[in-house]
């Protein structure tokens, strides 16, 4: 059985956590739409600067250490609310620079289309050219305005689709959004 590289982080942002920041009392006003753009500008950033962004007063911040076949890489939890929003972390080749942000939540909302959309309401802003391959299970495509962005859909482990498509049109119109994944 293939194990897939998404299901693996999110079972150990659960693992190694250390309180981060203190609980807040209440939302400020812009904590009622996060916007995924300040999300992506944390890419390329130092892991440590997280604490500065843009909506680090709406969340609490919890440091993570994500593990994988005996590597090891830093990274933080995103939670608002009681939820875990978000996952931003660094990479085994450079544990200070964020190089990954894993959007979880419909909290987190661009132009684009958010977590839990259906595959029809983003489709027009997906590459028809580029099908990102992952694991078996797993189905990504990625957005053509920005090409940091992949939305992984979600798919049962047992549909066809899980083993790979050769066009978009393939996908059908009522597949949920499962994640948002930004790469560097």
């Amino acid at each position: 059985m293939k194990i897939s590289y998404f299901i693996l982080l999110l079972m150990f942002t659960n693992c190694h956590t250390s309180k981060q920041t203190d609980e807040k009392n209440g939302l400020k006003p812009n904590c009622n739409k996060l916007e995924l753009t300040a999300f992506l500008n944390l890419l390329g950033l130092q892991l440590n600067e997280v604490q500065k962004f843009e909506y680090a007063n709406c969340v609490n911040i919890v440091d993570t250490l994500i593990s994988m076949e005996e590597v090891s890489w830093k990274g933080k939890v995103l939670y608002m609310r009681g939820e875990k929003i978000a996952i931003i972390e660094a990479s085994w080749l450079n544990e200070e620079i964020v190089s990954r942000v894993v959007v979880l939540s419909p909290l987190i909302q661009s132009d684009f289309g958010q977590v839990g959309y259906e595959f029809k309401v983003i489709q027009k802003f997906i590459d028809t050219l580029k099908i990102n391959t992952l694991p078996d299970g797993y189905l990504g495509v990625i957005n053509h305005v920005d090409s940091r962005i992949t939305y992984l859909l979600d798919i049962a482990e047992s549909d066809p689709l899980g083993y790979g498509i050769n066009s978009i049109s393939e996908i059908p119109l009522d597949l949920k959004v499962q994640a948002i994944i930004c790469n560097l």
